[in-house]
């Protein structure tokens, strides 16, 4: 199939691209024939230390944002070392989302890849980047789309990889395009990685003000007192920052310099309550709704899909429902939900919780699959913390633990009611919400700002390919997009 066919195939759906580019099939811009291959077929167990194992559910948004959690041994490597990389290939997913592109980097050399992704090493390795934003495209996404093998899962074969068709520019064009769109992704990319920073800080303060009490043991260690004997290896740590002035003395100041010794939780600050959940947070299910009900317009619905795994909120499991509902199945920004329904019994999910965010307006519903956690109005307790402290690894391993189900594993009620947790006073609470709300709200400024990026890439990228806008004209549109 010459490039006039597969112009006219690129037409067929919904593609444009200036005359004077070419288009060529993906494998004739291979380095050899056997340029293309899926990754290790029979991983076998988990490796630990092993070599990392790239698999589908690794890829997000055409990135690898972390080290890979799965290794294959090096004898299993070995074996597949025809799909080790080296950093200079495109990976390319045949499940999930079929079409979906990694372009691989230095830091992936040594690594392997998994069978549900193809290795692809190109003759012109400046062409990875082109591809992945030419198989973003809605063109190149109907052409996968109308190739998959749905029998059982949508597959993409590694034949149809091979004859698919690429429009190409010259090379002047063409990095003027590339070089436009990987600005957008490098802002995306960095946006992400500020996020995933601000993440850790948030994880770390609430560990050290509530998990290793550090303000609590500088407090007793600058007075004088006595250190339990289970809690002298963390006051050790807690000399040298003394020692080095990077303690947060005032912070500590609204805390205790002392411990007490409690029958339940064992040592915890002086004056700290140890009480159940109950008395002090208000669980509620959401609403049962019906398939029917959801529509592209409507009222924002957080379900399941609304959580991550580990916690925190996912933007994009947002749904809309225009059925019936009641009050009691409404919630406001800054409430917290709890996923109650996992498949399997492997608590990646179960138990871990998230704040809504403001971005989908005033009000909205919460599924049947959640529930609000509300402090009562006596209760010191905050949103922040509150969340904090569910998707700290002690506290989802209590509550998660008491899921029940065969093949689905519920949540009840008394998971967010038995608990023991300790009870800081109020004036601890705000201290800490002084510093996670403004980093919380850095966060989803963060990403709404990367969603209009994503947004303006991919109509902006269409109207590149097909030449019906110029560089200028589209950095004037991000312009005003991102004013």
């Amino acid at each position: 199939m010459g490039s006039d066919d597969l112009r006219t195939l690129w037409e067929s759906a919904g593609g444009q691209a200036p005359d004077h580019w070419k288009f060529h099939k993906i494998e004739d811009l291979l380095k050899n024939s056997k340029s293309i291959s899926v990754g290790v077929m029979y991983p076998g167990q988990n490796s630990p230390g092993g070599i990392p194992l790239i698999r589908v559910t690794d890829v997000k948004s055409g990135s690898i944002f972390s080290k890979p959690t799965f290794c294959i041994s090096p004898e299993v490597d070995e074996e597949y070392k025809r799909t080790r990389l080296n950093g200079t290939e495109l990976l390319i997913t045949l499940v999930g989302n079929p079409g979906d592109c990694v372009v691989a980097s230095t830091t992936m050399a040594g690594w392997n890849a998994a069978r549900a992704l193809a290795v692809v090493r190109l003759a012109d390795t400046n062409l990875r980047h082109w591809l992945r934003y030419i198989l973003l495209s809605a063109p190149a996404k109907h052409l996968i789309d109308v190739r998959l093998n749905t029998t059982v899962q949508k597959t993409l074969n590694l034949k149809d990889i091979r004859l698919l068709g690429i429009p190409i520019p010259p090379k002047n064009e063409r990095d003027a395009i590339s070089s436009f769109i990987s600005a957008l992704d490098d802002k995306i990319e960095l946006n992400r990685r500020m996020n995933e920073t601000l993440e850790g800080l948030a994880q770390a303060l609430f560990k050290s003000w509530f998990v290793d009490f550090d303000p609590v043991i500088d407090n007793a260690l600058a007075a004088g007192n006595p250190i339990p004997d289970e809690l002298e290896e963390r006051a050790e740590v807690r000399r040298q920052a003394l020692a080095d002035g990077s303690a947060n003395r005032e912070a500590a100041r609204a805390f205790p310099a002392g411990f007490q010794f409690t029958e339940e939780m064992g040592w915890v600050p002086e004056g700290w309550g140890v009480e159940p959940m109950r008395e002090h947070l208000y669980a509620t299910k959401g609403l049962s709704y019906k398939g029917s009900g959801l529509s592209d317009q409507g009222i924002p619905l957080h379900n399941l899909n609304s959580v991550y795994e580990g916690g925190g909120y996912k933007y994009e499991g947002i749904k809309y429902y225009s059925g019936d509902f009641k009050g009691r199945n409404l919630i406001a920004p800054g409430e917290v939900v709890v996923a109650n329904t996992e498949q399997g019994h492997d608590r990646l999910l179960l138990g871990f919780a998230a704040i809504v965010p403001k971005c989908f307006g005033s009000s909205g519903l919460y599924s049947h699959h959640l529930y609000k956690l509300s402090p009562a109005a006596h209760s010191p307790l905050s949103n922040h913390y509150i969340v904090s402290l569910l998707n700290t690894s002690l506290y989802h391993q209590i509550v998660s633990g008491y899921g029940n189900g065969t093949t689905v594993n519920m949540l009840p009620i008394d998971a967010l009611q038995m608990p023991l947790i300790c009870i800081p006073p109020v004036e601890v609470i705000q201290s800490f919400d002084s510093l996670a709300v403004p980093m919380a709200d850095r966060k989803e400024s963060l990403i709404e700002e990367s969603n209009i990026l994503t947004n303006l890439r991919d109509t902006l990228l269409p109207k590149l390919i097909s030449g019906e806008l110029r560089i200028p004209e589209a950095e004037k549109l991000a312009e005003e997009a991102l004013a």
